[in-house]
């Protein structure tokens, strides 16, 4: 059992990926407790002006995802037909 999973968990992608996640949900968590103590100590003008805000940069986030997601597939295309100067020029143009 155990010799079948060592070489998974040395895979690099494998561990990125669950360095990503244990991340993510280590942001969650912390999200959460300052949403509860948060609401416990402000008033409740200052709670919804937390709120408005973080709402904000939601919406801001938003199109910042959808801008990273299509360069990550255009970046993963050229790579696979071996346009590695093309994805060059995107990080340094000439």
């Amino acid at each position: 059992m155990f010799a079948k999973v060592r070489p998974i968990l040395k895979d690099v992608v494998f561990l990125g990926t669950l360095i990503v996640t244990i991340g993510s949900f280590a942001g969650a968590f912390f999200s959460y407790l300052l949403q509860f103590i948060l609401a416990r100590y402000l008033s409740v003008q200052d709670y919804g002006t937390f709120n408005a805000l973080l709402s904000l940069f939601y919406i801001v986030g938003v199109p910042a995802t959808v801008l990273s997601t299509s360069l990550i597939k255009l970046i993963s295309r050229l790579k696979s037909a071996d346009a590695f100067d093309k994805i060059t020029q995107l990080f340094w143009p000439v």
